[in-house]
């Protein structure tokens, strides 16, 4: 092939990349419906308890440290899927990953599920309509394969027994009418492998690829974007032609997401909002973008996020508000809040009223900075004499001091404009590897690096650590499932 035809193919492949945004103007302002907000609207498991996951960065080992929580989480009690019961998710950088993922999968076979309040008569079905449901009556929970017809929704409808199952059984009938799957499963074996993926020399390899080589050089594209479509071609498209999923394509029988990075903009019309979260959501893309969230890649929400200063690009957007082209630049949402808590308070304020109970577990990937050694008189490295990452210790202290601050108010259910009731609703749990008991594992965990890759011996730890931390013997994990096991009992006798 002659090079004048190669440079026109790639010029082609590129001309969709030759601008630095990808979001598109708000067409006309209306009630959202989607699952990229921090207004819960259906609630997933009992409509007494609020249930939040906070997923915090920390790179692959985020990444593979939250999936395997979220998956333990759905097996742990027998009685309970405590994952089911997540009514929000927040996260940042790694931790988006999994959380993203999460949203846009579907359960194996392609079952849509709830859990029902009370129980299910299985005598009153039809046997058509019973072959195609699966239902557990230990945790209730019912899920059906396929599309529900009107007709088996009334069916159902008349063989539940809990006070809130018939509005349950119409929340079945909506997510198994969803169109936008992905087709992608969530399994504990799938799982794994995406989180475990060395996505690091993956994004290395993708830019040799002709078009990116052509889109870096000659248009806006750039290192962000080169591992946006990474995340993309391997956690969110679909289809044979790849199709890169949006947020309108999250499952709806999914919990909320909340995607987390910070505010880099020069803001003149309101300085206070540099540096603070911004977040993929319906709130901030509306009032701070005029702009659609509904038609935003979520591989690029996942990216910008994760967009660690120094080795990645801002994630940038476009202003609609103004009519001269403005834009909007985000990066590493650790920065501002490595936790995900921040959200995370902007959906107990949003929802917080309306419920009795309100859990928080925090998956929290935090690896203890180490510092420089005290035997170096010269603390550079060979690239450090070119550039110097000192300023990956003063990152770290920053992240230190936010993290323990954060962690004091949930603790104590105390933060500025937090409800007045939240202590006494608030169970808040913390996943972390400093509670794991062997001094030896806990050290070889802090020991594992902040990187889009992960060692298989990394892999076999982050395991070992997970089966401690999400059983039955953590304390806190027992009595949030044993309250929601409670209230689904009073439910039933209702």
């Amino acid at each position: 092939m002659r090079p004048v035809t190669i440079l026109l193919i790639c010029g082609f492949l590129s001309a969709c990349v030759s601008t630095s945004y990808t979001n598109d103007p708000l067409a006309q302002p209306a009630r959202y419906e989607g699952r990229a907000s921090f207004v819960v609207r259906d609630d997933r498991g009992h409509g007494d308890a609020l249930v939040l996951l906070a997923l915090s960065g920390g790179g692959s080992r985020a990444a593979y440290f939250s999936g395997s929580v979220m998956v333990k989480l759905q097996t742990a009690f027998e009685d309970v899927d405590l994952l089911q019961e997540v009514d929000a998710i927040s996260s940042v950088s790694g931790g988006s990953l999994p959380a993203a993922y999460y949203g846009i999968s579907d359960d194996p076979g392609g079952i849509v599920s709830v859990r029902l309040q009370g129980m299910l008569d299985v005598e009153r079905l039809s046997p058509a309509l019973a072959r195609r449901l699966a239902y557990n009556d230990k945790n209730k929970m019912l899920g059906i394969k396929g599309r529900m017809k009107p007709e088996e929704q009334e069916e159902l409808r008349g063989a539940v027994t809990g006070a809130g199952d018939a509005g349950k059984i119409d929340q079945l009938y909506r997510y198994s009418q969803h169109k936008g799957r992905s087709k992608r499963v969530w399994s504990d074996r799938t799982v794994k492998r995406l989180m475990s993926r060395n996505y690091l020399g993956k994004w290395v390899g993708n830019w040799f690829w002709p078009h990116n080589i052509f889109g870096y050089w000659f248009t806006d594209y750039d290192r962000s974007d080169i591992m946006a479509q990474t995340f993309a071609n391997n956690l969110y498209d679909k289809g044979v032609l790849g199709k890169d999923l949006k947020f309108r394509d999250l499952n709806p029988q999914r919990p909320n997401l909340i995607v987390n990075a910070t505010n880099a903009t020069q803001d003149i019309a309101n300085e206070d909002n540099f540096g603070k979260p911004f977040t993929f959501t319906d709130e901030h893309f509306t009032t701070l973008l005029n702009s659609d969230v509904s038609r935003y890649e979520i591989s690029r929400a996942v990216m910008a996020s994760a967009a660690f200063p120094a080795v990645f690009n801002y994630m940038t957007l476009r202003d609609y508000h103004e009519k001269e082209k403005a834009y909007f630049h985000v990066f590493d949402g650790g920065n501002s809040d490595n936790l995900g808590l921040e959200s995370v308070k902007k959906v107990i304020a949003a929802n917080g009223k309306r419920y009795k109970k309100i859990f928080v577990i925090l998956v929290d990937s935090h690896i203890k900075a180490k510092g420089i050694s005290r035997e170096l008189s010269d603390p550079r490295s060979l690239v450090s004499h070119v550039i110097d990452f000192n300023m990956l210790e003063s990152f770290d202290t920053l992240l230190d001091a936010n993290r323990r601050k954060a962690l004091a108010e949930f603790r104590n259910g105390s933060y500025d404009g937090a409800p007045r009731d939240l202590r006494g609703k608030l169970q808040f749990c913390h996943i972390h590897f400093d509670a794991v008991e062997k001094e030896d594992l806990r050290e070889r965990l802090n020991n594992i690096p902040t990187s889009f890759k992960i060692a298989d011996e990394h892999v076999a730890l982050i395991d070992t650590a997970v089966k401690e931390l999400v059983s039955k013997d953590n304390a806190c994990l027992r009595r949030m499932a044993g309250t929601l096991s409670a209230q689904s009992q009073l439910h039933a006798k209702r």
